[in-house]
């Protein structure tokens, strides 16, 4: 899973595709909960940038406005040349530190004034 934040600086990650890409890339988005479907990031406009080395692909480009927080989504990498899947995976946005992120923040809370009493026994 690729964690991001939908922030309008371009943000960069890895993958390892199946294959090089022939012509351009292109970014396709689908949102888990809403099921909205993006298609709107290419290496053709510019939109997208994207290096090859070594059987590594980093993929750079903005996500302003297209993220939303908390959400899930799945994407493919699609070669223009003959629209094959190059690699497909999933995307969590988050505003949280990526270096801090947790799944649990804000989602529990500690009680530490209880007066909870445990007895234990000792078979």
């Amino acid at each position: 899973m690729i964690i991001l934040n939908n922030g309008a600086t371009p943000q960069t990650f890895k993958v390892i595709p199946r294959r090089d890409v022939v012509e351009f890339l292109e970014l396709r988005l689908t949102d888990d909960q809403t099921k909205e479907i993006n298609n709107d990031k290419s290496s053709e406009d510019g939109s997208l940038s994207y290096t090859y080395t070594d059987g590594v692909m980093s993929i750079t480009t903005a996500f302003s406005g297209v993220l939303d927080e908390d959400h899930t989504y799945t994407f493919s990498l699609v070669d223009s040349d003959d629209q094959s899947v190059v690699y497909k995976g999933i995307i969590f946005c988050t505003n949280q530190s990526i270096e801090d992120y947790t799944i649990n923040k804000d989602k529990y809370s500690e009680h530490p004034d209880a007066d909870d009493k445990y007895k234990i026994y000792e078979g």
